[in-house]
């Protein structure tokens, strides 16, 4: 018998959703819609430094922890189904390399599942690994994760010279050569920006599942859930000095400090997602949430695509082109309503079947049951 499902996991996988939703949708139409017609409003600008401070780059470490927690869920299934755990994650992270390799040519260049199919080939020798030996590869990816945030910095000061973008895009066939254009810098980009830190995740996610984190009997919760506040406090002071650092990273008056300050960004993430985290269980534990809402967690690869799919319809020179005339205010409040257009989808879908259509064509190519 199949073991009950954790709600909480989920409902920390939507949550995470939700952040990257806010996150990537001003990206979606960055180089697929003309250039904006309006100037920033004070609100705009309110917005958007919240955004890099309090978001960006917090919510994917999230989210990637639950991929590393999800592994130790695929490993448990396969010892219950009696089937070799190498060849179905093989074929999984295999699955997740193709689907990205589409979603970024047709969807979203800033795709991520590329970069999680090759991350978790290289988490896969750490797999045998104990939680405390998980712990200490994970700490040590934060490391690298600053030098990467650095270098990010550097690149966009001294190397940076603007992908292509502007009116030529107006068709979704325009777009997608665009992105296949793009796509070689824009992976670049994701992987200093994302990759160490999703390493990282990955092993925390896999180590806290191992030991049970969620659990009614867990030490490990209780002793993160006191020391809430501190690791809040300290990840708002560190990420406010990342996200000033970034509004400084200008190539007409570079500065070094602002390159440095940008290795800020790790480390406060490191803080502020794990008090993200407890504040969201305990939410949970507090408020019965939706099903609609519930639902996009636990289809979480079909949302991730949908939400680039709707944002992209409503933002991009190829669907409505309302990006140009949208500040960052404006993107937050669409942000808003992709998120709630795709729990609709999702909910509505789970009338009649299981599971979203992309978690769907993961499992067949996985071979799972």
């Amino acid at each position: 018998m199949a073991a009950s499902r954790n709600p909480e996991v989920d409902l920390l996988r939507s949550f995470a959703l939700v952040g990257i939703c806010i996150v990537n949708l001003p990206l979606l139409a960055l180089y697929d819609a003309p250039e904006p017609v309006r100037a920033p409003t004070g609100l705009d600008e309110i917005v958007y430094f919240a955004n890099v401070w309090l978001l960006e780059g917090k919510v994917f470490p999230l989210f990637a922890f639950m991929f590393g927690w999800g592994i130790a869920g695929q490993q448990a299934a396969a010892a219950r189904d009696d089937v070799s755990f190498e060849v179905r994650y093989a074929r999984r992270l295999f699955g997740l390399l193709v689907l990205g390799w589409f979603h970024a040519l047709l969807v979203f260049a800033g795709d991520i599942l590329v970069l999680y199919g090759i991350l978790g080939f290289l988490v896969w020798p750490f797999l045998g690994f104990t939680v405390r030996g998980l712990v200490r590869v994970a700490l040590s990816a934060v490391g690298l994760a600053v030098a990467a945030s650095m270098a990010l910095g550097w690149i966009l000061v001294y190397e940076f010279t603007g992908l292509a973008e502007g009116p030529g895009a107006s068709t979704f066939i325009d777009a997608v050569i665009q992105r296949a254009i793009n796509w070689p810098d824009t992976f670049v980009f994701v992987v200093l920006f994302n990759g160490p830190a999703a390493f990282s995740a990955f092993c925390l996610g896999l180590a806290a599942a191992r030991i049970g984190l969620l659990n009614p009997d867990s030490e490990t919760y209780p002793w993160l859930r006191k020391r809430v506040l501190p690791f809040t406090l300290l990840g708002l002071a560190i990420s406010f000095g990342y996200a000033t650092a970034e509004a400084g990273l200008q190539a007409e008056t570079p500065s070094a400090l602002a390159i440095v300050g940008m290795g800020l960004g790790p480390i406060g993430a490191l803080f502020l997602s794990t008090a993200y985290l407890v504040a969201i269980v305990e939410l949970a534990r507090r408020v019965r949430f939706p099903q609609a809402f519930v639902a996009t967690g636990q289809n979480s690869l079909t949302t991730y695509v949908l939400q680039g799919v709707i944002g992209g319809a409503l933002v991009s020179g190829y669907g409505l082109a309302l990006g140009p005339h949208l500040g960052s205010a404006g993107y937050l409040a669409v942000a808003l309503l992709v998120v709630l257009l795709t729990m609709l989808f999702l909910r509505v879908w789970q009338i009649w079947f299981r599971r979203g259509p992309l978690e769907e064509v993961l499992r067949a190519i996985t071979g799972s049951r």
